[in-house]
């Protein structure tokens, strides 16, 4: 004769419940305190309203992981319903001022409580639960004890996504009421195409985001990253996968991405001074735009690192980078990446990878663990090389720039297109007269051949990133765009098709003013005439630039007037 059971929440949501009634487990279970346990002549199963009451505030809170618990509700009262086992309930709802005290423990004691009142035998995969239970006389089942039956729906959750992948998809994107679709190429060069012709349901696509988050749940290389409001992020082995659900997204949703390849340096073909410069750089940032092939190289470098016998460790908010398994992975502590910071001081890597280099406080924490003198590779999205350093432009000190960062890595198209190295100098800017305007300059040039290409320095209140070379195209790495003739290497701009910032210029003070919308304020602009390239600088509070009379680009200004030009600004 079977016993009768109690859940709690720890088996509800990893579905060891399911499992364990299913393949009879339960009925050849032998407890040791047998005086007390109450002996039936069907398998019953308590329900705690303590357990309940966890899953249904979860539930309510639209997280994704919660839609477990109520599903594996549901499949026991199908079980009853089959007269394969019996329900019962027992407790009360936990009070407000138990739930307050829930982070100690409160709502695990009640649980107990409930499983000695009932005289069953409590199931859980929580180890301080099961532990406390036996000192309080209450006889327990531990899952971690119970070998693990591979259980073919956790399976076939990994299936299910490997069966939308072959050797060429990057990634996969259902979403409800839609074709499934795939990037399919290399990193630079893919093509969005169907995987089939059928429409997905938003239950269909419900159901698999179950799946997935139930074997991320029960496999240790998986582990759910985030879990928000309409929003699960997980890393499931090496995919990760996005799921959004309503309210987040109007409909359901799953985007899963894989690695495609494994590279190691040698596989780009660099030159063997680039090799001794990341062998002694410090202040690293690999940047290029989505899709690039950034987080390939990170992949290759790490190992590179690895062979030279350094310690490497990763700063990820979420946890995707494909690194080798001697490099440990640090996630937020707390929510907060200044906190595993403080850890990375502690644990003290000779490198490490910070990876998504976005939000301010990123920049910041970039910066102060450089300035520690722990060896950082920063990953940020950026369409030119250039506009890696311009993101810390403000946010970092200018004159500290050259000190937080002494490398830049473009990945364009899955290559490395260019590798820039900064230097800070005192000098007169290029196309200044006067000796008296010397200032500190940061020069940024090209590594391999060392040409100047950009100049960055104070003038007045803005920061001026002027491009004063021109750069000599001489790797293999193939152009999608056709660069303008004019030394500042900006793209030419097609007046017809590119949206341009109509500005408003002033005389003030012996020199001029452009006006911008306010919406432009503190933004990084570019200045045209035409399609020649004036300037870039940022405006001020109020979307406005002064230009002293004793600038180079002042006569540049003023002779486009004279010639009754426009002058017009770009973001791009």
């Amino acid at each position: 004769m079977p016993y009768t059971f109690l859940p709690d929440t720890s088996v509800v949501f990893n579905r060891k419940i399911i499992d364990f009634i299913v393949n009879g487990n339960l009925d050849e279970y032998k407890p040791v305190q047998k005086n007390r346990i109450t002996k039936t002549d069907t398998l019953t199963i308590i329900l705690s309203r303590v357990m309940l009451s966890e899953i249904e505030n979860q539930a309510n809170q639209m997280k994704s992981q919660d839609n477990v618990g109520l599903d594996v509700i549901h499949e026991l009262h199908k079980l009853e319903m089959e007269n394969r086992i019996d329900i019962k309930i027992v407790g009360e709802r936990p009070k407000l001022d138990e739930i307050r005290l829930n982070p100690g423990g409160e709502l695990d004691a009640l649980i107990r409580k409930d499983a000695y009142d009932s005289k069953s035998i409590l199931i859980t995969a929580d180890e301080v639960q099961s532990s406390i239970a036996l000192v309080e006389g209450i006889d327990v089942l531990f899952t971690v004890n119970i070998p693990e039956r591979k259980d073919e729906s956790h399976e076939l959750a990994l299936l299910d996504i490997r069966d939308y992948f072959d050797d060429t998809t990057m990634s996969v994107h259902l979403r409800g009421h839609c074709l499934p679709l795939a990037k399919k190429g290399t990193p630079g060069n893919w093509s969005l195409e169907k995987i089939n012709d059928i429409e997905m349901a938003p239950s269909q696509i419900n159901e698999i985001a179950n799946k997935i988050i139930r074997q991320a749940k029960n496999d240790e290389k998986s582990f759910i990253e985030r879990n928000e409001s309409g929003v699960t992020v997980i890393q499931l082995q090496k995919f990760r996968i996005v799921i959004c659900r309503p309210p987040f997204s109007n409909t359901h949703e799953i985007t899963a991405v894989k690695p495609l390849v494994s590279l190691t340096l040698e596989d780009y073909k660099l030159s063997q001074k680039v090799y001794e410069r990341l062998d002694i750089a410090e202040g690293i940032l690999v940047a290029g735009k989505p899709g690039a092939g950034k987080s390939t190289f990170i992949g290759a470098l790490a190992l590179f690192y690895l062979e030279k016998k350094k310690l490497v460790k990763t700063l990820e908010s979420v946890r995707d980078l494909n690194v080798p398994k001697e490099v440990s992975q640090y996630a937020p502590l707390a929510g907060s990446l200044e906190g595993t910071a403080d850890i990375l001081l502690l644990v003290r890597p000779d490198y490490t990878i910070f990876d998504e280099v976005r939000t301010a406080s990123d920049f910041k924490i970039f910066g102060d663990m450089r300035l520690a003198g722990v060896g950082l590779v920063g990953v940020v999205h950026a369409s030119k090389a250039v506009d890696a350093v311009q993101r810390f432009i403000r946010r970092v000190e200018l004159g500290v720039i050259p000190n937080v960062i002494d490398t830049i890595i473009f990945i364009d198209q899955g290559q490395v297109a260019e590798v820039l190295s900064l230097e800070m100098t005192v000098k007169k800017p290029t196309g200044f007269a006067d000796r008296d305007l010397s200032r500190p300059v940061i020069e940024i040039r090209d590594f391999q051949y060392n040409d100047l290409l950009y100049e960055i320095y104070a003038f007045g209140s803005d920061v001026i990133v002027a491009p004063v070379g021109k750069r000599k195209y001489r790797n293999k790495t193939p152009k999608k765009k056709k660069r303008s003739n004019f030394s500042s290497n900006f793209n030419a701009l097609d007046l017809e098709s590119d949206d341009l910032i109509q500005t408003s210029v002033f005389r003030k003070n012996k020199g001029y003013t452009i006006v911008t919308d306010i919406s432009y304020k503190n933004q990084y602009l570019n200045f045209y005439v035409k399609n020649t390239h004036l300037f870039s600088a940022t405006m001020n509070n109020h979307g406005e630039i002064y230009i002293k009379n004793n600038s180079p680009i002042y006569s540049r200004i003023k002779n486009a007037l004279q010639k009754g030009k426009k002058i017009q600004a770009s973001q791009d």
